[in-house]
């Protein structure tokens, strides 16, 4: 029998074992995503959406020079690398990728501005992960939340929930 070491890093995800229980996170990841797409020094955001926001496909771009425009960006590509963080350890950028990934095959400019807002945020959290602590109680705990059909385009409500047992987090989702 082989004896296995201590997980450090797997899949981009740092774990890291704490008096608790474990923490896992992934800055490396969220400092790539980053440097990528040329915001690595950019001023970290609080607030992952600003107040007030309205994204409509009427914004959307019909034009093909605005479509090869919003080509050059790669939104399609920072969609996907921010889609892994959320589902991974970041659950609190759920909202803003269903949001943004409503416009993925057709995005506008406004939508970018709004996808580098995001990424401004994950700069200010890039040290944010999940906890799980061996002490834990194993009572699950659930929330939920409904904008109440705020999509100006369906007329959808947009629901979440997240689900805990102790204080680990174990489920999170965000739909319209």
């Amino acid at each position: 029998m082989k004896t296995m070491k201590e997980v450090n890093h797997m899949l981009g995800i740092k774990v890291k074992k704490v008096e608790e229980g474990i923490r896992i996170s992934q800055i490396t990841y969220a400092n790539q995503i980053l440097k990528k797409f040329g915001m690595i020094n950019c001023k970290p955001r609080s607030v992952l959406l600003l107040v007030g926001i309205s994204l409509s496909s009427n914004n959307r771009l019909d034009t093909e020079k605005g479509k090869e425009e919003i080509k050059e960006v790669l939104y399609q590509e920072a969609l996907g690398l921010l889609i892994w963080l959320q589902v991974v350890t970041q659950p609190d950028l759920s909202f803003a990728v269903n949001l943004l990934s409503r416009f993925a095959t057709n995005p506008e400019r406004a939508y970018w501005k709004v996808m580098k807002h995001t990424m401004a945020y994950v700069k200010g959290t890039t040290e944010y992960g999940i906890a799980y602590h061996h002490r834990s109680s194993l009572q699950p705990v659930g929330f939920t939340d409904s904008d109440f059909a705020n999509d100006k385009d369906i007329q959808h409500s947009t629901d979440s929930h997240v689900f805990y047992i102790g204080r680990g987090l174990v489920s999170w989702s965000t739909k319209c």
